[in-house]
């Protein structure tokens, strides 16, 4: 039988979850939200998302609050956004936001955990209310399907954080896009190392297509033992401009009046190549073996016939380009012609001024990787993995083989499962396999993958891709090994003499 103490107690718990209730109406549907709507005097609402839950932390500060007003005026609530139609705009927030409504108006609105700001906006919001329903004052509300200052200051904040977001990005992405060249041409450059070019700029270049500065250029490669193996006019536009002389020093330099001729006049471009002769052929440098500053031979002797040095914007007296530069009514100095000085610029021009000469050896440029997913399993599954991969090689980015599954610090192992094979079973035995795999339309793909029970998977493709970019940065495959040996020769289709003074533009 209870004794009077515990009836006591129970009573006490029973009063005191009674009291909870009524302290906050909880409202989850939208005939509740009507009814709320109908009561008189303040109500301050606490908007909440299903997945997030109300603002349980402000329960007793807000239940101390309302007994110093001690107003029969102010209420409070909860509300459900997920379920109710009038509060679809709050749905998915996962901060707190305070809605304060006054006989079914809306009259304010606060977003966030600030108790002094918030009992102060309850106090004045309060005093307003009790004032107009005492006909001392007129009611200012906002429409409920306007937007109020604070989601208006709020949406103003989220525009401009995704707008620096996306500078960001699109700051990270043309240096992506950067490297991405920059590798792109290094490659084209082995497999050019006897090659360079010459652009005579419009004003050499006569009505009849008489070009009196290339003629000259002509006597002179024999001096340096190269002939010119492909000649044609071409008509530049801006992008063509910033693209030929890319990451050169003169790009900045040349008059505007000469990139706007540049680009509604055709332009002569050369392609030039060393002459080697048969007593050298065996000293010739395959591209495979060759270092940057082994295969810089063209360019130098170039160089030192256009400028009289290496430096483009400035021309020895000793130089062709000295002999033919002239000036503008501006009193600009325009020079004649062009030559790349590095075999990055040579590369850049040549991809861009000769591309079925570049295509013919087999050269295409890098492009932007497909967005991905890693993968990572413990390498003792490598053999179920590689028989896994037969079956989605056009699925499959890259595979290797690291020291962790952390991108930030692994270290490559191997990067074949023939090398994987061959390793000691002391390097095997904490040995991760990481497998990017590019993101498209293929479910069955990850479903498969997923089944061999992986340590890891990236949870989206931009998180994947990023982690990617770590495990397999553009570097990560030895530059040898993706350049073909390729025969320099097969450049050469067109050596035969060409008469400078009759050429024709090839048709496309």
């Amino acid at each position: 039988m209870p004794t009077k103490q515990n009836l006591a107690a129970v009573r006490k718990m029973a009063a005191k979850k009674g009291s909870q209730v009524q302290f906050q109406i909880d409202v989850t549907t939208d005939e509740e939200w009507n009814k709320l709507m109908e009561r008189q005097g303040l109500v301050v609402i606490d908007i909440y998302s299903e997945w997030c839950g109300p603002c349980t932390a402000m329960v007793s500060s807000l239940k101390k609050l309302k007994l110093e007003i001690g107003s029969d005026y102010l209420h409070f609530a909860l509300a459900k956004s997920n379920t109710i139609d009038a509060l679809k705009r709050f749905r998915d927030k996962s901060e707190p936001m305070w809605m304060f409504i006054a006989s079914g108006h809306l009259v304010n609105l606060m977003f966030g955990v600030d108790a002094p700001n918030l009992f102060q906006m309850i106090k004045t919001e309060l005093e307003n209310e009790t004032n107009v329903l005492q006909g001392k004052m007129e009611r200012n509300f906002i429409p409920f399907e306007e937007l109020t200052e604070a989601e208006k200051e709020r949406q103003a904040v989220a525009l401009a954080k995704e707008q620096q977001m996306q500078l960001i990005y699109q700051e990270k992405l043309a240096a992506k896009m950067n490297a991405i060249r920059e590798r792109s041409l290094m490659k084209l450059a082995k497999l050019i190392p006897t090659h360079s070019c010459v652009i005579y700029f419009p004003q050499m270049v006569s009505s009849d297509g008489s070009c009196s500065v290339a003629q000259k250029m002509m006597y002179l490669n024999d001096s340096i033992s190269a002939a010119v193996v492909d000649q044609m006019q071409v008509q530049f536009n801006a992008d063509t401009i910033k693209q030929v002389f890319y990451k050169c020093p003169i790009f900045p330099t040349l008059p505007a009046s000469l990139q706007e001729a540049m680009q509604s006049k055709p332009v002569l471009v050369t392609l030039i190549q060393s002459v080697i002769t048969d007593d050298a052929a065996s000293n010739t440098l395959s591209p495979r073996n060759c270092r940057t500053d082994e295969y810089q031979t063209i360019e130098q002797k170039l160089t030192k016939i256009v400028y009289g040095d290496e430096n483009p914007t400035g021309y020895s007296d000793q130089s062709v380009a000295f002999e033919f530069i002239v000036e503008n009514d501006k009193g600009e100095k325009i020079p004649p012609m062009w030559t790349p000085i590095s075999v990055l610029s040579k590369a850049a021009a040549i991809e861009v001024l000769f591309p079925r000469k570049v295509e013919s050896i087999g050269y295409a440029p890098d492009s932007l990787p497909p967005p991905q997913l890693i993968i990572i399993y413990d390498a003792a599954k490598a053999c179920d993995i590689i028989e896994l991969t037969k079956d989605f090689t056009q699925d499959i980015y890259k595979i290797g083989f690291f020291d962790s599954i952390d991108p930030t610090n692994a270290k490559v192992i191997c990067k074949s499962y023939k090398q994987f094979c061959d390793l000691s079973e002391e390097k095997k035995k904490n040995a991760k396999m990481v497998v990017a795999i590019k993101k498209g339309d293929n479910d069955d793909l990850l479903l498969e993958f997923a089944q061999v029970i992986p340590l890891y998977i990236s949870p989206n493709e931009k998180v994947g891709s990023e982690e990617s970019e770590q495990f397999f940065p553009f570097d990560y495959d030895d530059l040898d090994d993706e350049v073909e040996e390729k025969q320099v020769d097969s450049f050469d289709e067109d050596k035969e003499n060409i008469n400078i003074d009759n050429y024709e533009i090839p048709a496309e």
